[in-house]
């Protein structure tokens, strides 16, 4: 059975076990933060997004924020971006980088996996 077809599969990817890296998690992927990966033109969603530190923290910082840090912001991208990169002076350790990556590439894969490709409608696929 395909991944989009399989609500257990959906909900596995979404609800995932979150990762921690220090003082770090990323948590569940939700409607609210992957609008704002959008918003943000996310390079972990986007491929022609260029990967940089100010392309890839501010990701981080709304994968590892919670909704009522994401709802502050309003639309505002950039006091979220300028925001995004003092936590995460504060809060990420370089050798965490990597880990952090991977977590946040393994569980938007996931999502993606499980979500419909033909704008929304299953029995398309």
């Amino acid at each position: 059975m395909e991944a989009e077809n399989n609500p257990e599969i959906v909900l596995d990817a979404v609800l995932e076990t979150p990762s921690t890296f220090g003082e770090v998690t990323i948590g569940e992927v939700t409607i609210l933060k992957y609008a704002w990966l959008e918003r943000l033109g996310s390079p972990f969603i986007r491929t022609d997004a260029e990967y940089s530190v100010e392309s890839i923290i501010p990701s981080v910082f709304v994968l590892a924020s919670d909704k009522a840090t994401l709802r502050k912001y309003g639309k505002d991208a950039d006091a979220l971006k300028a925001d995004a990169l003092d936590w995460a002076d504060e809060k990420l350790r370089l050798e965490d980088v990597p880990g952090v990556i991977k977590a946040v590439v393994a569980k938007l894969t996931s999502v993606d996996k499980a979500s419909p490709k033909d704008g929304g409608d299953p029995k398309k696929n």
